[in-house]
């Protein structure tokens, strides 16, 4: 679809920059993770995810600088090969935990 023209997007961009920051945002499109969507999963936003991905992706090759929060941490963990758990509140790892791992005023 568009994944070549981010792709292409993404050289261009990155070479007017000295460093990358991902920021926080929507949840990950999961199948960039080889995983169905849970139930619990929040809002994504594919378009994004391919950007971000290419940007990523272009940095890393070029040995940019990055600085990765929140969902950016976890993309950069996506495009190195890494997985994620969707819904923590519902892991089973994590069933036990007191930890509260959403805004209160969700």
């Amino acid at each position: 679809m568009h994944d070549k023209i981010y792709y292409t997007n993404a050289k261009a961009e990155l070479a007017k920059c000295d460093v990358l920051i991902m920021t926080g945002g929507e949840d990950i499109d999961p199948s960039y993770y080889g995983q169905e969507p849970d139930p619990n999963l929040e809002d994504v936003n594919k378009d994004r995810d391919v950007s971000d991905m290419a940007m990523l992706q272009e940095a890393i090759e070029e040995d940019m600088p990055v600085l990765c929060t929140c969902r950016g941490a976890q993309l950069l963990n996506v495009v190195c090969g890494g997985t994620l758990i969707q819904d923590i509140p519902t892991s089973v790892a994590y069933k036990d935990s007191d930890i509260l791992h959403r805004d209160p005023a969700d």
